[in-house]
This record gives C-alpha cells, structure tokens and sequence, in this order.
C-alpha cells in the first residue's frame, strides 16, 4: 500500500527525530566511554526496528479510515501485531548480532519525544488543546 502525502510527512519527521535521538544516545554512549561496536549496531538496529514499526502504524491507519464503524476494532488488533514485530526485531538484534541492549531498546522511546517536541514548536496540536480549541469556538 502507498503512503498518503499527510502519511509520508508524519513518517519522514518521525524517522528524523528518531535519527536525532540516537545520534544523541550514541554521544552520550561515547562521552561515557562506552562506546563500542555492538552499541552502534545497536542503535541501527532499534532506529531501523523504530521507523518500520511507525511505518506499519501509518498502513494501519489508512486501512483504518476506510474501515468506518470498525476503525477503532482493526487498530487494537494491529497493535499486537506491530508491537510483535518491533520487538521480534530488536530480540533478533540483541541474540543474533549481539547488540548492545540499551542502545537497541533506547530508539523506541525516540517517536514519543519527536512528537512532543512537534507539539512544543507547534507543528502538531496536542488531542487536548485540539478538543479544547473546539469546544471555544
């Protein structure tokens, strides 16, 4: 399925904070002299784990639209499904390439806090401030 322009933005921006989250792990990694190649491969592999599984989050939710009364039903039964394989992928990383832990699971967290910074610069609205403004108008 193709990504929605609206889609593509979103996942581009998330993929961006979440590169900028780990460059950030990794300097941090460094400055502590812990830095070392199973950390690296680490953070490529929770980056990339990250991205992909926002990239099947943007596929569900179109899919969803066109659901109608069923949206809510087919998200919560995706959402298993994406959760599995974001950590499928970091086990695999962690057991087989033998990635640093931290450095593999830290990614996760990075859309969360891309998204709140979106919100503080103003690029999206928070649901609260959305309903809030409404109910103003």
């Amino acid at each position: 399925m193709k990504l929605q322009k609206e889609s593509r933005t979103t996942l581009l921006r998330i993929a961006c904070g979440t590169l900028v989250g780990a460059a950030l792990m990794l300097l941090v990694f460094a400055l502590l002299g812990k830095m070392s190649r199973s950390v690296a491969m680490g953070a490529l592999v929770g980056t990339f784990a990250t991205v992909f599984h926002f990239y099947l989050l943007c596929i569900c939710v179109q899919k969803a639209v066109t659901k109608g009364d069923r949206a809510k039903a087919y998200m919560q039964g995706t959402l298993a499904l994406r959760n599995l394989v974001l950590l499928g992928i970091m086990i695999l990383g962690i057991t087989l390439l033998k990635t640093q832990p931290v450095a593999t699971i830290l990614p996760a967290l990075f859309p969360r806090v891309t998204i709140l910074v979106l919100q503080l610069a103003g690029v999206y609205r928070s649901e609260a401030a959305t309903t809030k403004g409404e109910e103003e108008a």
